[in-house]
């Protein structure tokens, strides 16, 4: 009886010592937090302490009312920033708080909670701007809650546009003025004036792109069996071949007059980020003159250029938009008293989307070329006057398409330990023909392994 009865004293003494040091009764055990508000909202707080005095240090942006003892009632009543700190009758500090009134983070922030209740994202006003901070569980929540806190503040944002054009841009003949091609989509990632994006994903997405591009003439699509007729002058679609395999098939054909690979980019990019390339060179010309008559020189990118922008969705599937340029020089133009080149150019713009490993063809660039071929009887077609009967020459109409390949792939980084680094060690004649071991000493091939893995450097 007196061992329970001591048990019962103990269990009373360790819940009344826990009570006194979990009680809020000094400033360094008050509750404290950050509120927001919207303009005419009011905010209940009751307290287990009686509240004795209330201090609010911007009573224009919110102000209070004391309803009893127990309990307070705050409203905002401008955008602004206030503290609010609660006293109890013996002067502790029973509550603090600081009160961001403000429409936009009030109603934004219930509704990321209820939207994505799985992100861990925080608005914060400093100045006239907003910051997002936090982590979010994907790249496709992340975009929309820049997109509704951006949308939400009305500010000007880069992308004016969320339209994707696919157009074919075919001229003959070109001037040098620079003409801007105002293709935006949604793949790239939104970029607001007032907004300040530092949200934060557990693991960024890379894809790689491997293009080919390949001019094939007519003979060739008919014989492998590229036919566009039933998709239209400009189309692309799905393919069985890989960028790899059409390009090893045009190789083998060692025939520059029916197909020749003419680039062969290897791109790789983060979602929501564009890469470009370029293999040609550029065309100085003069643009204008000032007043003291000194030219000023631009210049006009010509040859093959590509630009890709990829995005990867939670499922893994990509979204790639791929826009490509084929130019060449075809002569010059004179405009008053400036020569300007004329470039010849084919263009398109497209939206796809794959999955890992996919592949696509992009087909339809048509062009016409005529080539002229002089045929003589040998010896006999040089002799002048006789020569022209036994020489004449050949018009020949050649069409050519230009395709473009495009196979996509999720970038899975690697542990370094999985990397195997090459190696190499001479042997002899002998060695070669008994089949005899390479390594003679066990611990200089751990250490030439362990050298490989520092990278070749001693530490």
């Amino acid at each position: 009886m007196k061992r329970i009865f001591f048990y019962q004293r103990c269990i009373k003494l360790i819940f009344f010592i826990f009570g006194f040091f979990t009680l809020p009764g000094s400033a360094n055990a008050a509750n404290t937090g950050d509120l927001f508000m919207s303009e005419g909202e009011s905010l209940v707080i009751k307290k287990k302490q009686n509240i004795d005095t209330v201090f609010v240090s911007n009573p224009a942006v919110a102000d209070y009312k004391i309803v009893d003892h127990n309990t307070v009632i705050i409203y905002a009543k401008a955008e602004g920033k206030s503290e609010f700190t609660f006293f109890e009758p013996n002067q502790n500090i029973s509550y603090h708080a600081t009160v961001m009134v403000d429409n936009i983070i009030k109603v934004v922030s219930d509704k990321i909670r209820m939207l994505y209740p799985e992100s861990q994202v925080q608005i914060e006003k400093i100045g006239k701007s907003y910051l997002l901070t936090g982590m979010a569980p994907t790249e496709e929540v992340r975009d929309n809650i820049v997109r509704m806190v951006g949308e939400s503040i009305q500010s000007p944002k880069s992308n004016d546009k969320d339209t994707v054009s696919v157009r074919l841009d075919i001229s003959d003949k070109g001037d040098a003025s620079e003409t801007t091609e105002n293709v935006n989509s949604s793949l790239t990632n939104k970029v607001y004036e007032r907004l300040i994006n530092q949200i934060q994903l557990p693991v960024s997405n890379q894809v790689n792109v491997k293009l080919s591009i390949v001019e094939v003439s007519k003979e060739f699509k008919d014989n492998i069996g590229f036919e566009w007729a039933n998709l239209g002058t400009f189309s692309f679609h799905k393919f069985n071949f890989t960028a790899d395999r059409i390009t090893h098939l045009v190789n083998a054909l060692q025939d520059d007059s029916i197909a020749r690979v003419l680039a062969e980019p290897n791109l790789s990019v983060l979602s929501g980020e564009s890469a470009s390339f370029l293999v040609g060179g550029e065309i100085p010309y003069v643009k204008d003159r000032d007043a003291s008559n000194r030219a000023s020189i631009d210049f006009k990118e010509f040859g093959i250029k590509l630009s890709v922008t990829a995005k990867v969705n939670e499922n893994k599937r990509v979204k790639v938009m791929l826009s490509e340029e084929i130019s060449s020089v075809i002569g010059n133009t004179k405009a008053e008293e400036f020569t300007m080149p004329s470039l010849k150019k084919r263009r398109a713009n497209t939206t796809v989307e794959l999955a890992d490993g996919e592949s696509f063809v992009l087909g339809g660039l048509m062009n016409q070329e005529e080539q002229e071929a002089l045929q003589k009887v040998p010896f006999i077609g040089d002799i002048p006057i006789l020569g022209s009967f036994f020489r004449h020459t050949k018009t020949n109409n050649r069409s050519i398409e230009l395709i473009v390949v495009a196979t996509v792939n999720l970038v899975k980084p690697i542990p370094s330990k999985e990397i195997t680094l090459p190696d190499f060690m001479k042997t002899s004649s002998i060695a070669r023909f008994l089949n005899l071991s390479v390594i003679k000493n066990i611990s200089q091939k751990k250490e030439a392994e362990a050298f490989l893995g520092k990278g070749g450097f001693i530490q």
